[in-house]
């Protein structure tokens, strides 16, 4: 009934949405054409911590002895209250963040959680890292330095990453395949939860502004990252 519901609600959403993927289109191929030629990017930058904001979600996470973590960028900040298959204080969000930041957000909130009652750790997507034209080969290493902290700090959690969604920037469409291989090859109790099926490009019915997703595709990642749990 979920289904139904959400994807009514987004028919009658279909207008601005459009207006907003137009928008996306233009400001997309604009960004190709000025910078395709451009020799991309070995560092990304990362977005300021809020570190007294971070430590104090830590420990009220250890406190409640959830068993799930999020760390992304602004999909998983926009879905914050949507998500059943994530706590709400186990989710931690940086928007704009790319991989040498959710590093850096881990660092922060481990120094408070107890990982042994981790049981699942969701990261990604790493879509800013391509976004800013960042290589692909320094995109792994950051994806390579998350994982290795992730695992350090729950050694038995079960590692879900979030590959990347649809989006109409070239180069983030070129990056996807390699980063998301890369994924899948990390550790034997890792997942990838492919995104592929939300379309080769962003829908109206899963991307609300072909960047983030609506509220019936937040109802369909939280049902893939639950199932991904089993």
């Amino acid at each position: 009934m979920k289904s139904i519901y959400y994807k009514i609600k987004n028919y009658f959403q279909l207008r601005e949405y459009r207006k907003m993927h137009t928008a996306q289109k233009f400001l997309a191929i604009y960004k190709y054409v000025h910078t395709k030629n451009i020799k991309t990017s070995q560092d990304s930058k990362s977005v300021p911590k809020n570190i007294l904001r971070i430590a104090k979600q830590a420990i009220k996470a250890n406190d409640e002895k959830i068993d799930t973590l999020y760390f992304g960028d602004s999909v998983g900040a926009f879905l914050r209250h949507r998500l059943k298959s994530v706590p709400v204080v186990g989710n931690f969000y940086v928007s704009g963040d790319v991989g040498k930041g959710f590093s850096e957000t881990m660092e922060i909130a481990f120094r408070q959680i107890n990982g042994w009652n981790i049981k699942y750790i969701v990261l990604g997507t790493f879509g800013n890292n391509a976004l800013q034209y960042q290589n692909v080969k320094a995109i792994i290493h950051e994806l390579e330095d998350a994982y290795a902290i992730a695992r350090l700090n729950c050694p038995d959690a079960k590692i879900i990453f979030i590959g990347y969604p649809p989006v109409y920037d070239v180069y983030a469409n070129m990056c996807a395949p390699l980063v998301e291989d890369r994924m899948r090859t990390l550790d034997e109790n890792s997942v990838l939860i492919d995104l592929n099926d939300f379309g080769v490009l962003p829908s109206l019915d899963f991307s609300s502004d072909g960047v983030h997703l609506s509220e019936y595709g937040a109802y369909k990642f939280d049902r893939k990252i639950e199932r991904a749990k089993n």
